[in-house]
C-alpha cells in the first residue's frame, strides 16, 4: 500500500512539474498552401510537432530551462544533421515562462516560408484579462477599449491590461486620422466580452476601401 501511495505521489508531482514553461503558436493570416505544422527544435529537448493554426493558438508545448532559441523546421532532421542556418527561429529569454509565438509569412526563407515573433505572456506582463493588439495595417489607429484609450502605430503591438473594471461586455471602437489627431475617421465598432481569466489577442488587419481595417480576436482561456 505504501509503495502504491508513493508511486501516485511521484506521478502527481511529475504531472505538476510538466509544462511549467510553455509556449503556444498561431499563424494568423497564413496564405493558401502555407505550412500547417512545424517541428520545433531546441537544446535538450526532442523535436516537437506543433500545429500552425490560422484561427487559434496551438496546444501548449514545452520549453527547456534558460535562455533558448527555438528553430522551426518543416520536417524532422536526419540523425546528427545540423539545423539549417536559414531555419526560422525566435529567441526566448530565461524569465519568460509563458510565451505566445506569432508566425508571419516570409516568402524569402528557403527553409520554411515564415518568420516569428515571441510575446511574453507571463502573468505579471500579459496577465489574464488583458487585451493585446497587433496592428498589421499601415495606419495609425486610435482605439477606445472599454474605458481605456490607446494609440496603435503601424505594425506595432500594444496592450490594455483591463478594458473595464468588472466582468461583462464593453465597446471597442477604432478610428484613424491623417494630420490632425483631433479629427478622427471612424473605422470599426463592435461589442466584446471581458473575462478576468482570459487573455485576448486582437489583430488589426488592412482591408480595401471603404472598410480600411478589420478586427480578429483570439481568446486564450488556458495556458
Amino acid at each position: 500500500m505504501k509503495k502504491s501511495i508513493l508511486s501516485i505521489l511521484i506521478t502527481c508531482f511529475a504531472v505538476a512539474a510538466y509544462g511549467d514553461r510553455v509556449a503556444r503558436v498561431l499563424y494568423y493570416g497564413a496564405p493558401a498552401g502555407g505550412p500547417e505544422y512545424a517541428f520545433v527544435n531546441q537544446v535538450n529537448q526532442e523535436p516537437q510537432k506543433v500545429s500552425l493554426d490560422r484561427h487559434n493558438f496551438s496546444e501548449s508545448f514545452d520549453l527547456t530551462e534558460g535562455s533558448i532559441r527555438l528553430y522551426f523546421l518543416p520536417s524532422l532532421l536526419a540523425e546528427d544533421a545540423p539545423v539549417p542556418e536559414s531555419a526560422p527561429s525566435v529567441y526566448v529569454p530565461e524569465d519568460w515562462s509563458k510565451v505566445l509565438i506569432l508566425a508571419f509569412q516570409d516568402k524569402n526563407n528557403p527553409t520554411m516560408p515564415i518568420r516569428l515573433k515571441a510575446i511574453n505572456a507571463n502573468d505579471d506582463v500579459f496577465a489574464p484579462g488583458g487585451v493585446y493588439f497587433v496592428n498589421f495595417s499601415e495606419m495609425t489607429v486610435f482605439l477606445m477599449v472599454g474605458d481605456k484609450e490607446l494609440i496603435s502605430q503601424p505594425h506595432s503591438l500594444e496592450m490594455v491590461t483591463k478594458p473595464i473594471k468588472e466582468r461583462g461586455s464593453y465597446l471597442l471602437k477604432l478610428a484613424t486620422f491623417k494630420d490632425n489627431p483631433n479629427k478622427y475617421r471612424p473605422l470599426v465598432q463592435q461589442k466584446c466580452q471581458y473575462h478576468p481569466d482570459v487573455r485576448v489577442l486582437t489583430f488589426v488587419s488592412p482591408m480595401p476601401p471603404p472598410r480600411m481595417v478589420k478586427l480578429y480576436s483570439v481568446p486564450i482561456p488556458n495556458f
